[in-house]
């Protein structure tokens, strides 16, 4: 791959140090972002988001629904926000037919995000196929912002033979673009709460990756939202403790003022299947230490969204909650409590957990300064 140099005097705005929440492009979390966007404009310069184009469940992405992703985002964060464009249970190497051409599903969003003035960094990830890893090298010559690269950090090594620090160094080679205009992010996927994690083997793997490469950026990424919430009872109360924090906490301090945080939000790293027969109705509200759930009884389908009140009523209750100023999704829950509010369905009540969590994280990582 032939590239051309950055020239840092034509360089748009990139990512600046703080916090980056990973999100799915569904509704709620873009409702979010947008409330982020224009009521807390001081904590917004501080959280660089990574926003994922969601694939769908049977059919793949197409080139018009790509660009309605896009036009999405663009609603959500505008264009003066920096953030991450990413890709989740979609293959941004397959190939679309455009005016343009045959070109990735990958140069498809890019594009659009262009024509949008959008300042979006392109990700690929180092099991990314070719395809993908040249559309965001070239993306990132030419919007001059660089790219994110994501790397899967437990068991990699085992499952290719190679070392994490060989297999980012291969990834560097791979995109042919310098290391200082890369941001890295180390993604320890879902934590499994019967899955330990050494915090001496983790600061161990975290300090080579750091030190593999002048990187212009790093970060450590990991999630402890369950894909399913049946180990809180129906019709109770339950904690969820954020290990991804813990493990950010437990990093030596002088590795910790090299590396950033960043987590999945109240979602787990896997996308919904949707909701449907089964699903409870929740909330998730964001502490210091753990996200608090509340979980409604019987199929929400059935049940109706009405019971979203009496779990509003029960936070407001926890001697936990915060106050309606705190955030937009503080705001939501108490205005549903006291009956100022419709319950709305669930991408209502994941807007609001995300708008809670995005707030309370990016104060704690702000803390750590």
């Amino acid at each position: 791959m032939q590239r051309s140099l950055l020239d840092p005097s034509n360089a748009a705005p990139s990512p600046v140090r703080g916090y980056a929440p990973v999100l799915q492009d569904h509704g709620g979390e873009r409702d979010a972002l947008a409330a982020l966007r224009g009521n807390d404009p001081d904590r917004r310069a501080a959280i660089t988001p990574v926003i994922q184009i969601v694939g769908g469940n049977k059919n793949p992405l197409s080139k018009e629904a790509t660009r309605n992703r896009v036009k999405n985002i663009a609603i959500a964060v505008g264009k003066e926000w920096p953030f991450y464009l990413d890709f989740v249970r979609a293959d941004p190497a397959r190939v679309l037919n455009t005016r343009w051409g045959d070109i990735t599903t990958a140069e498809v969003a890019y594009r659009a995000a262009r024509m949008r003035e959008l300042p979006f960094v392109p990700v690929a990830w180092t099991h990314s196929r070719p395809a993908h890893l040249n559309a965001a090298a070239n993306a990132s010559i030419f919007d001059h912002r660089g790219l994110a690269l994501r790397h899967s950090l437990l068991g990699t090594a085992q499952a290719t033979g190679q070392s994490t620090a060989d297999r980012l160094k291969a990834a560097l080679a791979d995109l042919q673009v310098k290391a200082e205009d890369i941001d890295l992010f180390l993604d320890l996927g879902y934590l499994d709460p019967d899955v330990e994690v050494s915090p001496r083997r983790l600061n161990r793997l975290v300090a080579r990756c750091v030190d593999a490469a002048a990187w212009r950026r790093v970060v450590l990424v990991g999630g402890s939202m369950p894909s399913s919430l049946t180990i809180i009872p129906e019709g109770g109360s339950g904690l969820i403790e954020r290990r991804e924090w813990a493990l950010w906490r437990s990093l030596p301090a002088d590795l910790r003022g090299r590396v950033e945080f960043g987590d999945y939000g109240v979602q787990n790293p896997v996308p919904p299947q949707g909701g449907g027969p089964g699903m409870r109705a929740n909330i998730r509200y964001c502490l210091d230490e753990h996200h608090l759930v509340v979980r409604g009884v019987g199929d929400v389908t059935i049940e109706g969204a009405a019971q979203y009140v009496g779990l509003c009523e029960r936070l407001l209750q926890s001697g936990s909650f915060a106050g309606r100023s705190y955030s937009w999704g503080d705001s939501v829950i108490e205005d549903c409590a006291r009956g100022d509010l419709l319950p709305g369905g669930q991408s209502l009540w994941r807007g609001a957990g995300t708008s809670r969590h995005i707030q309370a994280v990016s104060a704690q990582v702000l803390a750590q300064d």
